[in-house]
């Protein structure tokens, strides 16, 4: 079976590296239920921990919803590459998937965007966060237990109007 051709980003390669805001979404094919076990999420959000280290980024949060993942990266320094990182994420979580032999995979490509206005970080996170709380997983979004962050606290980014800015 041909795989589909990646679609071309829409962003400049320049747009993802420095201190810049990203937003990821990516899908699990066919919406299957991917990220309903604590162990397989653990082993997803440890290879996002180690391509934020590789490129120096931060992720304020996360959600992995059961088909479906987000993640909002911020570079840490001028040479911090977030397209680099979710591209790195993507492929070390594709091979995770090939040596458990799960059925499912990750769709080809992802959606993503730039962060630019504060009212739009606010949104993008409040959207993130209150994904679980929609879809009726939880009564309370800090019940979901697949929400979370990397190099920060999530209650704190979330509470610190300086991150709005």
């Amino acid at each position: 079976m041909d795989r589909p051709r990646a679609r071309k980003h829409r962003l400049s390669r320049e747009d993802y590296v420095g201190q810049v805001r990203v937003a990821f979404t990516c899908c699990v094919d066919e919406r299957r239920k991917l990220f309903v076990e604590r162990d397989i999420v653990n082993e997803f959000v440890e290879i996002l921990k180690v391509q934020c280290h590789r490129h120096e980024l931060i992720i304020p949060i996360y959600c992995f919803m059961p088909d479906h993942l987000h993640v909002i990266t911020v570079g840490r320094s001028y040479r911090s590459d977030a397209k680099s990182a979710f591209d790195g994420f993507k492929k070390k979580s594709g091979e995770l998937l090939c040596a458990k032999n799960l059925s499912e995979s990750m769709q080809f490509s992802y959606h993503d965007h730039v962060i630019r206005a504060s009212h739009d970080w606010r949104n993008q996170v409040f959207y993130i966060l209150q994904n679980p709380k929609r879809a009726g997983l939880v009564n309370d979004v800090w019940d979901y237990p697949y929400t979370g962050s990397i190099g920060c606290d999530l209650k704190e980014m979330v509470l610190d109007t300086a991150w709005w800015g």
